[in-house]
């Protein structure tokens, strides 16, 4: 008899370490690789660029939607025309865009953007890696901005071939934005970045909350 309760107890603290792993110790809320489609919108991601033609130039006001999904390519662009601006997001590749002209509008930043459905803590790890070309050019820069306000910057030097990576700990709310901003710094060779963001929340899900309720249940019912 107490082997059998002791294997109930057993089942039960794997039920509970199962429901850790699921949610309870953080689970993901969304992966811009894993996300990433044609739909603008879905699983929380909007694909965007800022091109500084607002007072508050290069900023999440300055946002606007991408407008062209190359299907063939998988990916969107701001345009896809020969010889027009490179910028463009697909599930790997970010690339931003400088043109010729100086002033105000002359850079085109690729952003992503995502917005919450969910309120309390999250974790954010961002890595990025220049991408297959030679190291030339002058790097990248990730800007950050979580409900408008910048939280971090992060470069990325062309010669640097393992990347970088980043990790942030912010409080959100239902219908928090977080923009995720690749800025070309003075010119745009080379600049195709790949990129990956996932979101974890520590806040458990209703179905691990409900796994650790059926191991609790389990042991209860065997014991007596």
């Amino acid at each position: 008899m107490r082997d059998a309760k002791m294997m109930w107890a057993v089942g039960a603290v794997a039920m509970m370490a199962g429901a850790a792993s699921a949610g309870l110790a953080g689970f993901k809320i969304a992966d811009s690789f894993e996300d990433f489609n044609g739909n603008q919108g879905e699983n929380g991601w909007t694909y965007g660029y800022y091109n500084g033609n607002v007072g508050a130039a290069y900023t999440p006001a300055d946002f606007e939607l991408m407008t062209t999904w190359d299907a063939s390519n998988n990916r969107w662009w701001v345009e896809n025309t020969p010889g027009g601006a490179l910028t463009l997001v697909d599930s790997v590749f970010m690339h931003s865009w400088v043109f010729a002209t100086e002033g105000q509008g002359n850079e085109q930043w690729a952003v992503r953007r995502w917005t919450s459905n969910i309120n309390g803590p999250v974790e954010i790890d961002i890595s990025m890696r220049r991408g297959p070309s030679n190291a030339l050019g002058d790097g990248v820069r990730l800007h950050v901005f979580v409900d408008g306000v910048k939280q971090a910057v992060l470069g990325l030097n062309p010669a640097n071939p393992s990347g970088v990576s980043l990790m942030l700990f912010q409080n959100i709310s239902a219908g928090s934005v977080i923009d995720f901003a690749l800025d070309p710094i003075d010119n745009a060779l080379f600049d195709g970045t790949r990129f990956n963001a996932v979101i974890m929340s520590t806040v458990p899900t209703p179905a691990s909350l409900a796994l650790l309720g059926m191991g609790v249940l389990a042991l209860g019912k065997r014991r007596r």
